[in-house]
C-alpha cells in the first residue's frame, strides 16, 4: 500500500471538487435510517390526523351577484351625480378591486349586524352557553360582531365574468347561508343608498350655491345698467357706436387723403402760375400753356372771336385811315375782344387760386373733424373697457348661475332614479358538506410533509454524523491507508470462560479471526524487503478497542509461526496483564528503572509463540520513562528475542505517550471504533504522529456491525459468508473491547 501519509498532513475535509452523485449512497442512507424515517412519518401523519379530528366543521355558503361596470341610464343626457360604475374601460380593474373591499367593509357588515341582531347573538359571538350570566353578558358586550363577521366573509370573483361570489364560512350551515345572502343584500342596498345620499348632498350644495349666485347675477346686471345710463349708452349699444365712429374715421381719412392730393396738385398749378406771371406781362399768351386755359371752351371761343376781330381790323386798316370810324370801331371791337380773352384768362387763374384756398380750408376742416372723431373713438374705447368688464362679470355670473341651476335639475332627476349596477343572481343555499377540515387533502399534505421531514431529518443526521464507518471514508476523506476491519464481537453466555479480548483464540475460524489475519497480511506486504518489527497500536481516544486489537493481532501473528511479544506501554491504564491473567507487579516500568530484568518481566501465554510484557507498577511520569535510552535498549533487546513487537499505547488525544512511542516504532496502526470515532479526531491523531516524524501504517476499523444495512458491500459480505462457512461465533449483546 502507498505510504504518502508521512509526507503530508492529514485533513478531514473533503476534496475541492465535489464528488459525483451516488444514488446507491443515498439509498444506503435511506436503508440505514429507515426506522427513524418511518417513525417521523408516522408521528407527523398521526399529529395531522389528530389535528384534523379536533378541528371544528366549517360550512361555506355563497351568494352570486353581478356587478356591472356601467350602470343603466334612464335618461341618456342626464349624467349621474354619484358614479356607481367604473365610468370608463380603463378604470374597470380598480373599480372591481374597490367593490370587493366595500363588500367586506365595516359599513356593509354593520348593516348586516344591525339587521339580524348579531350583536346580541351569543352563538354568533362564540360565547359559551354554560358560562356565568354576568361573565357571559360581559363577553357579549366586549365582542366585536362586525370584526367577527368580516373574518367570515370572503369575496371570490368568477374568472372571465362580472359575477362575484360573496361567501360566508361558519360552523352553522344555516347561519352561513343567511349571512351570505344578508351581506349581498346589504351591499346591493348600500350601493343605491350611497348614490341617493350622495345625490342629496350634491343637491343641497347646489341649492346653496344658487342662493349665493343669484344676488351676484342681479348685482352685475344692475351695475351694467347704471354704467350704460351714466354714459348715455341706452339708444344704441356700445358696439354699434364704436362701429359708427370707426366708419366716420374711415370716411374722414379717405376725404382727407383726397383733399391732401388735390392740395398738392393745386400747389403745383399755383407754382406754375407764379412762374408764368412775369412772362404774361410781356406776352398775354403765356398762360395759354395752362391746361385750364387750354381746355376752356369759353376762352377758345373768345380767342376765335378775337382772331376774327383782328382779321377784320387788319382788313379795315388796309382800306381806311387811322381815324376812320369803321377802323376806330373795329379797333374798339378788337380791344374789347382782347380784353375779354385776358379777363377770362384772369378769371381762370384766379379760379385756380380760389379753388386752392378752398381745398386748403376743406383740408383743415376735415383734419379738425378727424381729430374730433378720434377723440370720440378714444373716449368710446375707454368706456368699452369698463363696459366690457361689467358685461363679462354679468355673463360669467349668468353662465355659472345657469350651469348650477341646470345641474341641480339634473341632480334632482338623477336622485329620483333608483337604478343599480348590482343585482343578486342566486341566493345562498344551505351547504351540506363542510369545506374545512379537508381530511383527505390535509392528510395528503401531512403525508408529503412527513416524508420530506423524515427524509430531511435522516439526511441531516447522516450529514452531522462525522464518525467513521467505511473504508471509503478512511481513504477518501482522511487519505490514510485502510488496513481492514474487525467485526463486532458478540458474546454468548460464556461456556468456555473465554474473555472477549481472547475471542480470536477461542474462535480461530470466526469472522474476527479472519479479519485479523487479513490485517496481518496487509501489514506484512506493506514492506516486504524491510519487515515491520515494531508496531505501535494506538487510537484517537479511549475505549476504541486498541488493546483488543493488539491481542488479536498478536494471536494471529503467533499462530502463523512467528514469535511475538505484546508490550503494555499504556502506563496509565494497563490491561494486558488482566487479559492474559498474568501478574502485573513486575513489568516494563520495573525493567526501565532497573528493578528487574527483561527475562523476569516477560511472561509467556497460553498461545504458543506469544509473550507479554506487562506495564508493571504505574509510574508518576510515564512519558519521561518512554523518553529514556533504557527504554530504547529494551526495545532493541526485545527485537533480538522476538520477530514482532506490538506496543499497546495510550490514546493519542489524551497524552503525549503515543507520539513518543511512534518515533520508537517502525510504524503506527490507528484503531478507529466504527460509528463512534469522528473524522476530526482521527485527523488530529494522525497529524500528531506526523508532527514528530512518525510513520502511519494505516487504520483499522474496529467493532464493525456487519448486520447494519450500510455494510452490504462485497468487502463486508466476504466476512459474513466466511464466518457462516466456518461456523462463526454465536450472537450475543455487544460489549466494549477497549
Amino acid at each position: 500500500m502507498p505510504d504518502d501519509t508521512n509526507s503530508s498532513r492529514v485533513s478531514a475535509s473533503t476534496s475541492v471538487e465535489p464528488p459525483p452523485i451516488d444514488l446507491r449512497a443515498y439509498l444506503a442512507v435511506v436503508r440505514k435510517r429507515m426506522w427513524s424515517i418511518v417513525a417521523v412519518f408516522v408521528v407527523v401523519v398521526a399529529a395531522a390526523g389528530l389535528w384534523v379530528a379536533r378541528q371544528p366543521r366549517i360550512y361555506k355558503a355563497s351568494t352570486s351577484i353581478v356587478i356591472d361596470p356601467m350602470p343603466p341610464r334612464a335618461l341618456k343626457n342626464v349624467s349621474d351625480v354619484v358614479e356607481i360604475g367604473a365610468g370608463n374601460y380603463w378604470a374597470t380593474k380598480e373599480f372591481y378591486e374597490t367593490e370587493y373591499k366595500i363588500i367586506r367593509s365595516r359599513d356593509v357588515c354593520q348593516k348586516v349586524v344591525d339587521k339580524l341582531g348579531l350583536a346580541k347573538d351569543p352563538a354568533f359571538l362564540g360565547v359559551a352557553g354554560g358560562a356565568d350570566p354576568d361573565l357571559r353578558a360581559k363577553l357579549v358586550a366586549d365582542a366585536d360582531p362586525v370584526a367577527i363577521l368580516r373574518s367570515m366573509v370572503t369575496v371570490e370573483p368568477v374568472k372571465d365574468s362580472r359575477m362575484v361570489l360573496v361567501s360566508v364560512s361558519d360552523t352553522d350551515p344555516k347561519r352561513a347561508a343567511l349571512l351570505s345572502t344578508a351581506v349581498a343584500e346589504a351591499y346591493r342596498d348600500q350601493n343605491v343608498e350611497r348614490r341617493i345620499e350622495g345625490t342629496g348632498n350634491v343637491v343641497e350644495w347646489l341649492d346653496e350655491q344658487i342662493k349665493g349666485l343669484k344676488p351676484r347675477l342681479e348685482a352685475s346686471e344692475m351695475a351694467l345698467y347704471d354704467y350704460r345710463k351714466k354714459n348715455d349708452m341706452l339708444t344704441a349699444s356700445l358696439e354699434d357706436r364704436q362701429n359708427i365712429v370707426s366708419q366716420k374715421l374711415l370716411d374722414l381719412n379717405k376725404s382727407l387723403t383726397q383733399l391732401h392730393s388735390q392740395r398738392i396738385q393745386l400747389e403745383a398749378k399755383i407754382a406754375q402760375i407764379h412762374k408764368l406771371q412775369p412772362l404774361a406781362k410781356k406776352d398775354p399768351s403765356a398762360f395759354d400753356s395752362l391746361p385750364e386755359v387750354e381746355n376752356s371752351d369759353l376762352i377758345q371761343n373768345l380767342k376765335e372771336s378775337l382772331a376774327v376781330r383782328e382779321q377784320e381790323y387788319a382788313q379795315l386798316q388796309q382800306r381806311y385811315g387811322p381815324k376812320h370810324p369803321k377802323l376806330v370801331a373795329a379797333g374798339e371791337a378788337l380791344g374789347a375782344a382782347r380784353s375779354a380773352v385776358d379777363h377770362e384768362i384772369a378769371n381762370v387763374v384766379s379760379g385756380i387760386e380760389g379753388k386752392y384756398q378752398e381745398v386748403v380750408d376743406a383740408e383743415r376742416g376735415t383734419q379738425r373733424l378727424l381729430d374730433d372723431v378720434k377723440a370720440e373713438a378714444f373716449d368710446l374705447n375707454k368706456k368699452a373697457i369698463g363696459y366690457g368688464r361689467l358685461e363679462r362679470e354679468k355673463k360669467d355670473n349668468e353662465r355659472l348661475y345657469n350651469m348650477v341651476l341646470e345641474r341641480m335639475k339634473e341632480a334632482n332627476i338623477s336622485g329620483q332614479q333608483r337604478t343599480n349596477n348590482v343585482r343578486i343572481v342566486d341566493a345562498a343555499l344551505v351547504p351540506v358538506r363542510p369545506v374545512k377540515p379537508r381530511a383527505f387533502v390535509d392528510l395528503s399534505v401531512a403525508s408529503v410533509l412527513g416524508l420530506f421531514l423524515a427524509f430531511g431529518i435522516a439526511f441531516v443526521r447522516e450529514y452531522l454524523d462525522t464518525s467513521l464507518k467505511t473504508k471509503e471514508q478512511v481513504e477518501d476523506e482522511l487519505g490514510i491507508p485502510f488496513l481492514g476491519i474487525i467485526p463486532l464481537v458478540q458474546e454468548r453466555a460464556a461456556t468456555t470462560g473465554q474473555a472477549v479480548d481472547l475471542h480470536v483464540l477461542g474462535n480461530p475460524r470466526g469472522q474476527v479471526a479472519e479479519a485479523c489475519r487479513s490485517i496481518r497480511t496487509n501489514l506484512l506486504f506493506m514492506s516486504p524487503e524491510h519487515p515491520l518489527r515494531r508496531l505501535l497500536v494506538t487510537s484517537a481516544g479511549p475505549r476504541e478497542g486498541k488493546t483488543t486489537t493488539v491481542v488479536d493481532l498478536g494471536i494471529v501473528m503467533a499462530q502463523s509461526g512467528g514469535s511475538v511479544v505484546l508490550v503494555d506501554t499504556d502506563m496509565r491504564r494497563p490491561r494486558l496483564h488482566k487479559v492474559f491473567g498474568v501478574s502485573g507487579e513486575v513489568g516494563l516500568s520495573s525493567v526501565i528503572l532497573g528493578e528487574a530484568t527483561l527475562a523476569d518481566a516477560v511472561k509467556t501465554t497460553e498461545v504458543p509463540g506469544l509473550s507479554v510484557l506487562p506495564c508493571g507498577p504505574i509510574p508518576p511520569n510515564p512519558a519521561e520513562l518512554l523518553h529514556t535510552e533504557r527504554f530504547a535498549r529494551i526495545l532493541d533487546e526485545l527485537a533480538e528475542r522476538f520477530e514482532r513487537t506490538l506496543l499497546d499505547s495510550p490514546p493519542l488525544g489524551a497524552v503525549a505517550d503515543a507520539k513518543v512511542l511512534s518515533v520508537r516504532a517502525d510504524g503506527a496502526l490507528i484503531v478507529v471504533r466504527s460509528h463512534k470515532t469522528s473524522k476530526d479526531m482521527v485527523a488530529q491523531a494522525a497529524d500528531s504522529i506526523l508532527d514528530v516524524k512518525g510513520r502511519i501504517l494505516g487504520v483499522v476499523l474496529n467493532q464493525v456491525d456487519l448486520e447494519r444495512r450500510e455494510y452490504g458491500g462485497y468487502y463486508y459480505q466476504y466476512y459474513r459468508q466466511y464466518g457462516a462457512y466456518y461456523g462463526a461465533d454465536a450472537a450475543s449483546s455487544a460489549k466494549d473491547q477497549g
